[in-house]
């Protein structure tokens, strides 16, 4: 569970940086559906969701190389969660084989 909210936090505070940057910046970082546009808060957490994901759409994408710098060190650092949660759900899988072996063989 608290990797769950882990991975919120990344895509929210890096949604929140994505907003934070086209304010300071004064120009459209993002291209929404191909057209030059400035993000919602709601298109920023989507975007930064389907980013951390790697998923991709393709309907907002950054605008510049530089502005793509942004975007993928919050795949990275969402990937390594993944990765994580993985880890601990194989774990957990893998301790409860053992306790139904040792159920049915008690001997």
């Amino acid at each position: 569970m608290f990797l769950l909210v882990h991975y919120f936090e990344v895509t929210t505070i890096f949604g929140s940086i994505y907003i934070f940057l086209q304010q300071t910046k004064g120009a459209p970082i993002f291209l929404v559906q191909g057209q030059p546009g400035c993000l919602s808060p709601a298109q920023a957490f989507y975007f930064s969701v389907s980013t951390a994901a790697t998923v991709g759409y393709g309907d907002i994408t950054p605008n510049l190389k530089a502005d793509l710098s942004w975007a993928q060190p919050s795949t990275f650092i969402a990937l390594e969660v993944f990765c994580i949660i993985i880890i601990i759900v194989l774990d957990v899988a893998h301790i409860f084989s053992k306790l139904d072996s040792t159920e049915s063989n008690p001997g």
